[in-house]
């Protein structure tokens, strides 16, 4: 397999990584429809949960990284082991960890390995733990990814259950918090469809047949 991999390291103020945003839409022109490796420090994470104590986030940083790969088109692997892949060694309220070391891929990579995967290990010395690539062409199975459907929509519980969820309290930063709501809400709702829609499948297969029928 040949790919083209750029290797970054992002410094550590907002400011000096703008131009560094810049640089990967530019290999992004130069490389679209190959296999496009985009891996390492970015110093910043993408969501607020991804770091633990340390100074108050900047969100517009962490949205500048995020408009970045969706600009660029990057999808960032599975990433196993470690959450947290930086940490500065230090102890009780002085220490700090963070998820600032990522790796992400093409459409064009995700199309011919849908199962690339990043294994990040223990760091030793380092602050930072090292990230394996690993590509498998046999498909596992994993957990399903999570998806709206437009039906529960119009089910008579599905309101009362996204207010109760939502309005409930919830700490954190106001993105923090959205996050949050929004992972409490999937086990809810994929209550509400196991309970009233998991036969779905047939009963529109059985349809189908009994209109053949006709």
């Amino acid at each position: 397999m040949h790919f083209i991999a750029t290797c970054v390291y992002g410094y550590n103020e907002k400011v000096l990584r703008y131009p560094l945003w810049e640089d990967l839409k530019e290999v992004y022109r130069l490389v679209r429809g190959h296999h496009w490796l985009v891996i390492g420090d970015f110093n910043v994470v993408r969501a607020p949960e991804k770091r633990i104590c340390g100074d108050v986030l900047d969100l517009a940083e962490i949205r500048d990284f995020n408009d970045c790969l969706y600009d660029i088109e990057a999808f960032e692997m599975n990433t196993k082991g470690f959450l947290f892949i930086w940490h500065n060694k230090r102890e009780c309220h002085a220490s700090i960890k963070s998820r600032i070391d990522r790796a992400f891929v093409s459409d064009v990579w995700l199309q011919q390995f849908p199962n690339v995967e990043a294994n990040a290990r223990a760091g030793g010395g380092s602050n930072h733990s090292p990230i394996v690539i690993s590509i498998a062409k046999q498909i596992r199975r994993g957990n399903k990814a999570f998806k709206i459907f437009n039906y529960w929509m119009e089910h008579h519980q599905f309101g009362s259950i996204i207010s109760d969820f939502w309005n409930a309290p919830c700490q954190g930063s106001a993105m923090s918090r959205v996050f949050s709501k929004l992972k409490r809400l999937k086990p809810a709702l994929r209550d509400l469809n196991k309970k009233w829609y998991s036969k779905i499948s047939f009963l529109v297969k059985a349809s189908k047949e009994e209109l053949i029928q006709w």
